[in-house]
């Protein structure tokens, strides 16, 4: 996961723990202070600040990603490069060259 804001804590994170076969390996915030405070209280198996260390894990196979908006295109396209499945909180993306980025990156259209 990476982002740990108001709505990926009270609202997101409370609805996936009840659901079964979630291994939860990284969570990376801004903030190593909130990664830390809420990867220990949810299970992660680590917590960071930088986002290298959620692509580079091998056993990470799909990244969620709870953000403030404006990062969240250059944050997927980094996912899918780096092979992972991607679930994005909305909006996907903000600016219309940022959709176009994400496309061709995904070789759709």
């Amino acid at each position: 996961m990476i982002g740990a804001g108001n709505f990926a804590r009270l609202v997101m994170l409370p609805a996936l723990m009840k659901m079964n076969g979630i291994a939860w390996r990284g969570i990376c915030t801004a903030k190593g202070f909130h990664a830390e405070h809420t990867g220990r209280g949810a299970g992660f198996e680590f917590a960071t600040t930088d986002n290298a260390e959620i692509w580079s894990d091998r056993d990470t196979a799909a990244v969620f990603i709870t953000t403030r908006h404006d990062l969240h295109a250059d944050l997927v396209i980094a996912a899918l490069r780096a092979g992972k499945h991607v679930f994005v909180e909305k909006p996907l993306c903000i600016r219309a060259e940022e959709l176009a980025r994400i496309r061709l990156r995904r070789g759709v259209g």
